[in-house]
């Protein structure tokens, strides 16, 4: 008899194709051939499972429509996981994606809690955390754009955060730029608390090693490069020896005095409606050391019942930090 799944002849006792696999049906009639064919035949070579060619396989018109149907069958199996396959490729994989981290973090109860956290996270030498503990994507969701151009009578695309109206990808773009600014403000303050040995203000010309231009600059290349990495070697975060809130008055005479009067009040009212503020305060901090000791101030800011840190405290319009990053050395 033939095997009804791939027509490979079947001896009678057996119950199953020696090709395939797949069981013989019982009852099938038996094939009929003569002595000479009976003892030329022996199962054929085992090809693996389920891997034969559909070419050597005898045609047999009263299968035709099974083998059709198979093949039609194999090909529109072939097609969907082709189809699969292109949206795969071209769309990725159809699990919904994960929405992206945040870059701030969720906020904290009171001023000092935002202002610790800030200093912990510094000691520790942990950037990404002194900058999840800024507003961020809170900032740029509130930045009033419309109010920003009627305070300033005037757009400045050149301006160091670039108002957009409200929409998501506005807001992601803003929060982007709103991150390189704080980056930019730790930067200030690591640099500041390196208190480094030559004045950050102006270029430092050098002499190339090659000795090609002596006349250049007092020090090598590599002199210089040397005190770089003598100064920013870390230690002005995770070397900080203690910290300690100060009494900004003690720092700025009669910082308190000038936020409070008319026009330091003035000036807080038209940030709380540019960026859509509840509240602004600041803190001054004492931070020790090895380099001696620094006075850092840092502005914080509340939306609705949390608190963050912002990039501008409010004493600055009354003290020039030439340190940069809101630090005095004291």
């Amino acid at each position: 008899m033939t095997c009804s799944s791939c027509g490979t002849l079947v001896e009678p006792n057996l119950s199953s194709c020696p090709r395939c696999g797949r069981p013989v049906a019982l009852g099938s009639p038996p094939l009929l051939v003569n002595d000479a064919q009976q003892s030329a035949w022996a199962p054929p070579a085992d090809t693996g499972p389920e891997i034969f060619a559909l070419a050597s396989t005898p045609a047999k018109p009263r299968r035709s429509g099974r083998v059709v149907a198979a093949l039609a069958g194999a090909a529109a199996m072939a097609l969907i996981a082709g189809l699969a396959a292109v949206v795969v490729i071209a769309g990725g994989p159809r699990s919904t994606p994960s929405a992206p981290e945040a870059l701030e973090g969720p906020g904290f109860a009171t001023p000092e809690a935002a202002a610790e956290a800030y200093l912990a996270a510094m000691r520790a030498g942990d950037i990404r955390a002194m900058a999840r503990t800024f507003a961020i994507e809170t900032y740029a969701k509130n930045l009033d754009c419309k109010q920003m151009i009627n305070r300033m009578g005037a757009y400045l695309p050149s301006f160091s955060i670039v108002p957009y109206p409200p929409g998501e990808v506005n807001e992601r773009i803003l929060a982007g730029t709103r991150y390189s600014q704080v980056m930019g403000l730790i930067a200030a303050q690591y640099e500041a608390l390196s208190d480094p040995p030559f004045d950050r203000s102006k270029p430092i010309y050098v002499q190339p090693d090659d000795g090609s231009a002596p006349d250049a600059g007092e020090q090598t290349a590599t002199q210089f490069y040397d005190k770089l990495v003598a100064t920013y070697d870390g230690s002005a975060f995770t070397g900080i020896q203690a910290t300690g809130l100060v009494l900004q008055d003690f720092i700025v005479p009669d910082a308190t005095g000038r936020i409070a009067s008319p026009e330091g009040q003035q000036a807080i009212e038209n940030q709380l409606k540019l960026y859509r503020m509840d509240q602004l305060t600041d803190r001054a901090y004492a931070i020790k050391t090895r380099k001696g000791t620094f006075y850092v101030f840092l502005g914080l800011a509340r939306y609705g019942d949390l608190w963050w840190l912002t990039t501008r405290p409010l004493v600055s319009p009354y003290v020039d930090f030439p340190l940069g990053g809101g630090v005095m050395k004291a």
